[in-house]
């Protein structure tokens, strides 16, 4: 049963594909261009380039739109900020330390880690949506280095461009 339906689907495919290239065979050829012509000759045409399928691409076009309002916001990454204070391995007293980075225009807000060792796996502080370009860290614990660093964050940006790389920096609590 099997095979016979196979050999249906077959034989209508074949025939299918034999009527589609006789009536290729006697389609008209469009006109040469001419300099006054240039509308429905031959290498405008969409039949000429395999295409014939009208407008199909205005159609579709008009079902997927491109998404307008995101291309907008796709724009680079805002621009790493400056720390300002403390200075590298500065010593400051233990307690409340102000830390401080320059101001970047377009950045909605600023992301800043503290941790105990450079690669920032124990963090003691990690805020991602400081507001203002300044923080104050308040559990700085005596004869200890902090490592600091600050991101800016631009949130309408692409997840991909919305911040930029860190900058870091460290001091010593004394």
């Amino acid at each position: 049963m099997k095979l016979v339906f196979a050999l249906v689907v077959f034989i209508l495919a074949l025939s299918l594909t034999f009527k589609t290239i006789a009536e290729e065979q006697h389609k008209t050829e469009p006109a040469a261009c001419t300099a006054g012509q240039t509308e429905n000759c031959g290498h405008a045409a969409a039949e000429s380039h395999g295409g014939g399928h009208g407008d199909l691409t205005a159609k579709m076009n008009s079902l997927f739109p491109e998404h307008k309002s995101r291309q907008a916001e796709v724009g680079l990454a805002p621009k790493t900020t400056k720390l300002l204070s403390p200075k590298f391995l500065a010593k400051v007293t233990s307690g409340s330390v102000k830390l401080e980075w320059s101001e970047i225009p377009g950045a909605t807000h600023y992301h800043l880690q503290v941790a105990t060792d450079p690669n920032f796996k124990w963090l003691v502080l990690n805020n991602h949506f400081t507001k203002g370009n300044s923080a104050d860290f308040a559990t700085a614990e005596a004869n200890t280095r902090y490592y600091w660093r600050v991101a800016s964050v631009k949130d309408n940006n692409l997840s991909m461009h919305n911040k930029s790389n860190f900058v870091s920096s460290a001091f010593d609590a004394k």
